[in-house]
């Protein structure tokens, strides 16, 4: 997953936006989404494409349509770190509020600047769109277990938030994770 922005969250049954667990270093603390200059401005250009999905899944409108934490707005310690290294990422989360029990649904939407392939070479940064996986998650009394599974993909320019489930113009993108299993303990 080298030099690669992940962010893992949370909706519920219906999908509403319930917590970010988990988002990289560069989005919440460094304002990589959220910058001044335009959308491909190489020195300091808001990128827009990075997490799309879980951006406007927060529904957060930091001015202007923008849904990146801003530099001086950064996201809690607490769910942020740099971006994992190749191998195994383990994260353990504790909600800030208790979640009652039911069936709840995570994703993890991962993307890599510089990663274009013949359909997707747009500027000098963006190319192939975040991949998004969901897994289910049931919190109860009981350990549950769950794998994740690709969903689609988010808009190429960070144009909204919608999953796109159309995979085929993807290549490298889709082998940036392997594999997603969640363990849930009570």
């Amino acid at each position: 997953m080298k030099k690669c922005q992940l962010a893992i969250w949370l909706t519920d049954e219906k999908g509403a936006f319930v917590d970010t667990v988990y988002v990289s270093k560069k989005v919440a603390k460094k304002g990589l989404g959220n910058r001044r200059g335009g959308l491909d401005d190489m020195l300091a250009g808001a990128r827009l494409s990075v997490l799309p999905v879980w951006a406007f899944s927060r529904g957060i409108d930091y001015g202007g349509g923008n849904f990146y934490p801003p530099k001086e707005k950064p996201l809690p310690d607490a769910i942020t770190s740099a971006t994992p290294k190749a191998g195994e990422f383990v994260w353990v989360w504790k909600p800030k509020k208790p979640l009652k029990p039911s069936r709840y649904f995570y994703y993890i939407e991962v993307n890599k600047s510089f990663d274009k392939n013949k359909h997707h070479k747009y500027s000098w940064y963006r190319g192939q769109p975040s991949v998004v996986w969901r897994g289910n998650l049931l919190v109860g009394d009981k350990i549950s277990e769950s794998q994740a599974k690709i969903i689609g993909h988010g808009h190429v320019a960070g144009g909204d938030g919608k999953i796109n489930p159309d995979l085929s113009t993807l290549t490298t993108s889709l082998k940036l994770i392997e594999s997603v299993k969640t363990v849930y303990h009570p």
